[in-house]
């Protein structure tokens, strides 16, 4: 048994959860992209949408990856909002609270 492997993953099982990251790093990838790509207000749009109701493939996606995958907020920008949303910046889309998720919706619109 190598040490990157699991003791109860047999190799299809294991290629099978491999090509299940990638798929989900690819998907992530072209939400960023996207974000990017489109005006700065429909990107803000589309990040409250994420945050209120995020894809199962985003859902352990740190909140402040996503925020600065926005093109108009840089670093300080996306720490601001995520402290006045009492959210730390190591939560993820699928963790968050209502009352966190209404107040960054609020932040990004």
């Amino acid at each position: 048994m190598t040490p990157s492997t699991v003791p109860w993953q047999n190799p299809e099982q294991r290629q099978a959860a491999l090509a299940l990251a990638n798929e989900t790093r690819t998907y992530r990838a072209g939400v960023k992209r996207s974000l990017k790509l489109i005006e700065p207000d429909l990107s803000r749009k589309l990040v409250a949408e994420h945050v209120m109701d995020p894809p199962q493939r985003m859902v352990t996606m740190k909140v402040s990856e996503l925020l600065l995958a926005t093109p108009t907020l840089g670093p300080k920008k996306a720490h601001k909002m995520l402290r006045r949303a009492e959210v730390p910046p190591s939560k993820t889309l699928g963790t968050l609270t209502q009352r966190q998720r209404l107040s960054l919706r609020a932040e990004l619109l």
